[in-house]
């Protein structure tokens, strides 16, 4: 449209003029060449989408390399690490990444994608940290990093989220965030916390984040058990981990302490000698593979969630983690029925993490926390064998992302003693 070529006009002529005046700058220390032309191609290509002021990162970092603007020693990526002053403002963004492939196993390989949003806060009173999106289909989360898995909607180009690319500032959205509904389902994904040591907390869990239309402290609609950002909702831990301890816990939303189980602490599912560093079954100094089910029972209830810890080459396996016996199964089912919206983030420093590594722990050393964690291979599909479930729970009024491939008529397996 005319307004839309006005806006790219204007656009062009204040990023010319930032750069005559010098007040388009990059953080010091003092960028490279190519950081530098890093900095101004990602202002010229804000300009053109019609995001004068957008912002175009915060966190300057040298990663060598080349992909994706990278551009060494003080340089970083042109879309996510850069920072931009336009006039007055100092704008920091944009908080989408771009496309993550998710498989949806129930319709073969094809490739089902999510868009990676990252949190703007930590906690409301902090800025979050840095993630990452690599060429190989991997995120990687930095200390005190948060980000969402959401709807591959509204895209408008380079795989990022249409309100990134048209409005002046970040704005989120929690229609933005997908809602996988997974009663009968499985959430597959491979994490390497080979960096997460004694302190760290590298975390994979699903919220109630699409239904909550309240902004919160953290300004983009994060809500957990805890009311960490101000608001409450359900929250299914699938891991809490680092190198030694690794907790899997169901919080109905006023449950800052859920049940669980797991390793560290007071958990004890499995033994040192089978999970942690050298391991026999998962040695967490390599790249493992979690599944997180949630089956039904012969009435169609939730019996709760299975989460399966595998890794290649393992010598043997770990009992899978089964946490059914709890009060708020209910509402977990109605949050899963409705959709959930996975989460990941890595924490620690700064913080007592003695609730989750205790006795496998001797002491927290947050401060030797790794840079990053990192996620990939994430799928999601049927739990085999297992047959629909019935509307014993309210039936969820929002609509899944795909419909499940049809399966046969079965009777259904009997869940495990919990």
């Amino acid at each position: 449209s005319s307004g839309r070529r006005g806006s790219q006009v204007t656009g062009l002529r204040r990023a010319a003029g930032a750069l005559k005046s010098g007040a388009l700058h990059r953080p010091r220390p003092t960028p490279s060449p190519m950081a530098r032309l890093g900095t101004v191609a990602a202002a010229l290509a804000a300009s053109l989408l019609g995001a004068e002021g957008v912002a175009l990162g915060g966190y300057g970092g040298g990663y060598g390399g080349g992909y994706g603007g990278y551009g060494g020693s003080g340089g970083g990526d042109a879309w996510s690490n850069a920072r931009v002053l336009v006039g007055a403002k100092d704008f920091i963004g944009p908080r989408c990444l771009g496309r993550i492939v998710g498989t949806d196993d129930d319709f073969g390989a094809a490739g089902e994608p999510f868009q990676v949003i990252t949190a703007l806060s930590n906690s409301g009173h902090d800025r979050a940290g840095v993630a990452q999106m690599l060429p190989d289909n991997t995120l990687r989360i930095g200390m005190n990093g948060r980000a969402y898995l959401g709807n591959d909607s509204g895209v408008l180009m380079n795989d990022r989220c249409m309100s990134s690319m048209v409005t002046t500032e970040w704005k989120y959205n929690n229609l933005e965030y997908t809602n996988l509904q997974l009663v009968g389902k499985y959430f597959r994904y491979t994490v390497d916390l080979s960096s997460a040591t004694c302190g760290c907390n590298a975390a994979f869990y699903l919220v109630s984040m699409r239904q909550n239309a309240e902004i919160g402290t953290c300004s983009d609609y994060y809500c957990d058990a805890n009311s960490v950002c101000g608001i409450k909702c359900a929250e299914i831990d699938v891991m809490e981990a680092n190198q030694h301890a690794f907790w899997s816990t169901l919080h109905a939303a006023t449950d800052k302490n859920g049940y669980g189980k797991g390793i560290g602490s007071f958990r004890s599912s499995w033994s040192a000698s089978q999970y942690g560093p050298g391991a026999a079954c998962v040695d967490t100094t390599r790249p493992f593979n979690v599944e997180a089910q949630f089956p039904v029972n012969e009435k169609g209830r939730l019996a709760g969630m299975k989460v399966t810890v595998t890794q290649s080459g393992s010598a043997c396996s770990l009992p899978p983690l089964w946490v059914g016996a709890y009060w708020g199964l209910d509402e977990i089912q109605l949050a899963l029925a409705e959709g959930m919206t996975p989460v990941v983030s890595y924490w620690g420093a700064g913080a007592d993490m003695r609730w989750m590594d205790a006795g496998v722990c001797e002491a927290d050393e947050a401060s030797s926390c790794g840079d990053f964690v990192a996620f990939t291979n994430f799928s999601f599909g049927t739990i085999p064998s297992e047959a629909p479930p019935t509307t014993t729970t309210p039936v969820a009024t929002t609509t899944m992302r795909r419909a499940a491939a049809p399966t046969p008529a079965a009777a259904p397996a009997p869940a495990p003693a919990l």
